[in-house]
């Protein structure tokens, strides 16, 4: 099955002020991660919404002080947290060691300039807690590679997702 493009350029306004609201919610909370350049509440916004778009399954906006506790989406039981990559052509999905594994699947999606997006596969926590230590520049986090989740057929959303049908 191909993979389904995603224009999300139409949402860009909604995107914003939800990520404009998150950003000044938690910006300067400590558990914060700022490793991308601009608003990382906005990209994961897109994640999320890719999900949506894809599967039907509604994306939760209710701002949160305590946040998501690391579960963008929740499927027959099983926690789903989206992780979003602005690479398109080789988007790595990836989480530091020292994270605390609070979902049980990982969903790797990647936008792009022109707020296209794809869903590129997923993983289970304790395949993200064996993927290899890569450094960025930042230290070593773990990292599992677009094509290595298409090798295990673990590609586009987990078998359990429902998918929208158009």
């Amino acid at each position: 099955m191909a993979q389904r493009i995603w224009d999300l350029s139409a949402y860009k306004d909604v995107i914003t002020a939800l990520s404009e609201a998150r950003e000044n919610q938690k910006g300067g909370f400590e558990s914060t991660r700022n490793w991308a350049d601009g608003s990382t509440h906005f990209l994961g916004l897109a994640g999320e919404l890719t999900v949506s778009l894809e599967s039907g399954v509604p994306m939760d906006v209710e701002l949160l002080i305590e946040g998501d506790g690391g579960t963008d989406f929740l499927v027959e039981g099983r926690r789903c947290d989206i992780k979003t990559s602005t690479y398109w052509e080789d988007p790595h999905l990836r989480l530091p060691p020292d994270l605390e594994r609070r979902a049980d699947i990982y969903i790797l999606v990647s936008v792009n300039e022109q707020l296209q997006s794809r869903i590129c596969g997923w993983a289970t926590a304790a395949e993200m807690d064996e993927a290899e230590l890569v450094d960025y520049g930042r230290g070593a986090i773990h990292s599992i590679r677009e094509i290595e989740l298409l090798e295990r057929k673990q590609c586009g959303l987990p078998p359990f997702f429902p998918r929208r049908i158009d």
